[in-house]
């Protein structure tokens, strides 16, 4: 258990930065009318790499949501991602269709935001990342499930 409780910690120390770059792109802004982003673990489908994946609005709804993820190269999170080429693109397995693919840009090391994800009707979303680290030639898919209501 000691490593698992190294991972939470290591995610919790992580928060208030991902909490001030989505203040900085104007995602966690006073005025919005959602809670704090919703934080989920992306689940890793292949390759190495781990992360966690914020959400805004939240709950999601039907509409555009800036989407940031804190990813990492190692299983406990020690070892930011950086310089790699993240892609999210949301899914509706119940439907088989997803929406447009978006490029996310790294805000910071191993933070990469994600800003006009649409999610066009309700359902369960698969928020499918795809990384390219561009330095070691690996890649990697995650994915975190979301429910609009």
């Amino acid at each position: 258990m000691p490593g698992r409780t190294r991972e939470i910690s290591r995610r919790l120390c992580a928060l208030p930065l991902a909490m001030a770059v989505l203040a900085g792109c104007g995602i966690a802004s006073c005025g919005s009318n959602s809670a704090a982003p919703a934080e989920m673990m992306l689940h890793a489908q292949d390759g190495p790499f781990q992360g966690t994946l914020l959400i805004d609005p939240s709950p999601p709804q039907v509409g555009l949501h800036h989407v940031l993820m804190v990813l990492s190269r190692d299983p406990d999170g020690q070892e930011p991602l950086e310089g790699a080429n993240v892609r999210l693109s949301p899914w509706m397995p119940a439907h088989a269709h997803g929406t447009g693919d978006v490029e996310a840009v790294e805000a910071e090391p191993g933070v990469y935001v994600a800003d006009d994800v649409l999610l066009h009707m309700p359902g369960i979303w698969d928020l499918r990342v795809h990384v390219d680290a561009r330095d070691a030639a690996e890649e990697g898919d995650l994915v975190a499930t979301v429910e609009v209501p």
